[in-house]
Parts: C-alpha cells; sequence; structure tokens
C-alpha cells in the first residue's frame, strides 16, 4: 500500500487505528496465500500421470510436457491460482 486511500481510510491522524488494522488484514493474507502456494509441490506419481499421454475409454488425453514453456506456464497460472481456491473454501 502506498496511500491510506488505497485501504478506503483518510489520511489523518485520528483515522491511523483504523489504517494499522486494516493494514494488519492485507498482511495476514497475503500471509496465509504464501504459506498455501507453498503447499504446491506435486508428488512424483502426480507428476508421472500428467506427464505421460493418457488413454481413458478411447478418450486419449496430451501429456503436460516438462520444460516445454506452455506446459510451464499454465503449471504455474496453476500453482498462482491454488490460493483463490484455498481463500473461497475459507469464506
Amino acid at each position: 500500500m502506498n496511500k491510506p486511500k488505497d485501504l478506503d481510510v483518510l489520511g489523518r491522524i485520528e483515522h491511523l487505528d483504523e489504517l494499522v488494522a486494516k493494514a494488519r488484514q492485507v498482511s495476514d493474507r497475503l500471509l496465509m496465500i504464501e504459506r498455501a502456494g507453498q503447499g504446491c509441490a506435486i508428488g512424483s506419481a502426480l507428476f508421472e500421470r500428467i506427464h505421460q499421454p493418457y488413454n481413458r475409454e478411447g478418450q486419449r488425453t496430451g501429456a503436460l510436457r516438462f520444460g516445454d514453456q506452455r506446459a510451464m506456464a499454465l503449471a504455474g497460472s496453476l500453482c498462482l491460482g491454488v490460493h483463490a481456491v484455498v481463500a473461497g473454501r475459507a469464506l
């Protein structure tokens, strides 16, 4: 945050307590999101399943090739978006 107005608080000393409370809420939520992001590692069995093509009932799915730029971008965006799912369940 750069200005008190970023948190919808007036920039006067009498609003300092409200500003501190809102800033702590932002900090707490950021830490929660960072903790959720740390648990984003996938196990080797799951990695093998998504790394290899898959056939099920005659339907073939493609593999997410490790190292491919598009596949890595997709995996990265999924890891970055996991906090929205975790935070949504907490509400």
